[in-house]
């Protein structure tokens, strides 16, 4: 059993090893870069609600003179995507950390950190290619 859990303390270790190098986070002490993980998570979140509303209005300005889609209709997609995103989300890390969890107990909460924030930063890039997308829309009208 116990060779068992560090064989696959081992394999997430392997398969995360790109993931626990987070920008700015990389080399630093663990303290130091579970803490630098938590505030770059924070900072995240407040660009991804940011760009939320954004794409949000974004939204509203393509499609308030659509004839075929509503604007209403796609930020109730967006809302449902968002919410969905969130399950997703939450669901994902869980596992990531539940697996962590036959290394040592410190590790899983920082696991947990790493993929919330990558999949937040994720995220972010799609919802800048969303208001991309939406701008070259609005300009080829």
């Amino acid at each position: 059993m116990r060779t068992t859990r560090l064989f696959l303390t081992l394999i997430i270790c392997a398969i995360t090893s790109s993931a626990l190098a987070i920008a700015p986070c990389d080399n630093l002490t663990y303290g130091e870069a579970r803490d630098c993980v938590k505030n770059e998570l924070q900072k995240a979140d407040a660009e991804l609600n940011k760009l939320y509303k954004v794409l949000q209005s974004h939204i509203y300005t393509a499609y308030k003179d659509e004839k075929v889609i509503s604007d209403v209709s796609v930020k109730e997609a967006l809302i449902k995507s968002q919410r969905q995103w969130i399950e997703f989300r939450d669901a994902e890390c869980h596992f990531q950390s539940e697996q962590a969890q036959g290394g040592t107990g410190t590790l899983e909460g920082y696991v947990h950190s790493i993929c919330l924030l990558s999949l937040t930063r994720n995220r972010i890039r799609d919802f800048q290619q969303y208001i991309k997308k939406l701008k070259e829309f609005q300009g080829n009208k």
